[in-house]
């Protein structure tokens, strides 16, 4: 008996190279998947994280904008002259938008 391996019909043996003639990869799997997905990232430009810091920075200076229109308003220098601060939801605004302005400037531009 001898030992040849007969493939299972003529055509698999036409379309199947022998080991000897493979090509040898140059990345693994992996490795080229993860080349791939950061390819992809450079041809858009632009990360998800980045839009959403420059949406938050335009936010926070919408908010920063309310805040002190609201706190320049007649009645609010009146409350201020009498109680000393401002009112809860002028604080808010201007609170809400150094916070996202902060947060924003951060994801946008420091973040990688």
């Amino acid at each position: 008996m001898t030992d040849i391996n007969f493939p299972e019909n003529a055509c698999q043996a036409a379309h199947r190279p022998s080991r000897e003639n493979r090509p040898v990869p140059l990345f693994s799997t992996r490795q080229a998947a993860n080349l791939l997905r950061y390819q992809r990232k450079e041809e858009h430009g632009m990360g998800t994280q980045k839009i959403v810091g420059i949406v938050l920075l335009v936010v926070g200076v919408l908010l920063l904008f309310f805040g002190y229109q609201a706190s320049q308003s007649m009645g609010e220098q009146l409350a201020e002259t009498v109680t000393g601060r401002f009112s809860d939801e002028t604080m808010w605004y201007i609170i809400g938008g150094v916070a996202a302005v902060v947060a924003g400037a951060f994801l946008a531009f420091f973040k990688k």
